[in-house]
């Protein structure tokens, strides 16, 4: 067993108590940049969305922590239930709005893109809201 310093432990818990500040404020800023530049995604703009898009995808997947050592102090059974959950809850999300997309089609004239982006968007934006949400909810209760 590999004997792990304080200063480790103290870097694991900082490092799970801001992912858990940040994915939601970041999961916000991700809704709003989409729905402020949805409509002119050409060029460059649709390149920082997709890069934007990426970074989050990977902070999901990842749970934030790029570093296998730090990530498996910071991954923890409760973390690892709140990320499957709010994964779901990104799933779910994804289905929803790509159903009233389907609705919204019928009736307003969205680009393939538009839609594909706003899909995209919601469902990787909120599990980064509701993880970053359970998140704190289980940092108070320790």
């Amino acid at each position: 067993m590999t004997k792990i310093s304080q200063d480790t432990l103290d870097l694991a818990e900082r490092v799970s108590r801001r992912r858990a500040r940040l994915f939601p404020l970041f999961g916000t800023g991700l809704i709003i940049g989409d729905a402020l530049t949805s409509a002119s995604q050409v060029g460059w703009e649709g390149a920082a969305w997709l890069a934007l898009f990426f970074c989050a995808f990977m902070l999901v997947v990842t749970g934030g922590n790029p570093f296998p050592a730090l990530r498996r102090l910071t991954e923890d059974e409760t973390t690892r239930a709140n990320r499957h959950a709010a994964i779901l809850v990104g799933y779910s999300a994804g289905l929803a709005c790509t159903a009233g997309l389907y609705i919204a089609a019928q009736f307003f004239p969205i680009s393939a893109t538009q839609a594909l982006q706003i899909a995209l968007t919601t469902a990787v934006a909120a599990p980064l809201i509701s993880f970053g949400a359970l998140e704190r909810r289980s940092l108070a209760h320790d």
